[in-house]
């Protein structure tokens, strides 16, 4: 008991921190029964911190989330390797614990709460009635004219296949949303470039063709995956 006390004075900042961060957790699940509090978190935190990391990391040629991982990744490694060698295991273990419970705090700060905010469907004044299977129909023959009225204007190769460039994919993303933000002012804010992922294999082999990245609002896409999917995602 004693070995103990004197490791948890040793340890005792990296306990706190431990302790705080599960505190922000339980202040996330609080006050995320108030959507008053999350529009207020969104409107004056959440949104300026992302646009204003977003904006720093934007001209950068790669993922900076990408980047950040792996720093963390190799770090952890080369942290868990001296741990080993010093028999210092369980400290290695506090600090991984504070940095994984206090990455998923900044998570549920930048991202979490987004889905507890006025949604989108009351920002805009729209309701959700009743839908009938003629109405189902109605809207899928609606996009299926779409697609065949916007099929020749694809560059397609000599196998009919999706042939744009992924390159001039990524360099035509600007005012893609300006529609959208012209019928919906409150979805307006400035532009991002979305990056290419470098760990697109690995990617491929999760399932998934991109993520936003909830830390820095950085978007990253897939480009092991189809040239198709990339506009799409």
């Amino acid at each position: 008991m004693k070995k103990i006390c004197r490791w948890a004075c040793r340890h005792r900042a990296g306990l706190l921190a431990l302790a705080v961060g599960f505190a922000a957790w339980g202040l996330f699940y609080v006050a995320r029964r108030s959507t008053a509090a999350m529009d207020w978190w969104l409107t004056y935190v959440s949104m300026p911190v992302k646009r204003g990391l977003s904006f720093i990391v934007d001209p950068l040629p790669f993922s900076a989330c990408e980047l950040g991982a792996t720093v963390l990744i190799v770090g952890a490694l080369v942290l868990l390797v001296r741990a080993v060698r010093r028999r210092r295991l369980a400290a290695w273990a506090l600090h991984m614990a504070v940095l994984l419970v206090w990455g998923y705090a900044g998570v549920c700060a930048l991202w979490g709460t987004q889905y507890y905010g006025t949604n989108f469907a009351a920002r805009a004044g729209m309701t959700a009635p009743p839908v009938s299977t003629g109405e189902l129909a109605a809207v899928t023959d609606y996009f299926a004219d779409k697609v065949n009225a916007a099929a020749p204007l694809v560059q397609r190769d000599e196998s009919g296949v999706f042939a744009t460039d992924k390159t001039e994919i990524f360099a035509g993303c600007a005012h893609l949303y300006d529609p959208l933000t012209e019928r919906w002012p409150f979805l307006a804010g400035p532009e991002r470039r979305p990056k290419p992922a470098i760990y697109s294999k690995l990617m491929s082999a999760w399932g998934f063709t991109g993520y936003l990245c909830p830390l820095v609002g950085e978007s990253t896409l897939n480009v092991d995956s189809p040239a198709v999917f990339l506009p799409v995602t």
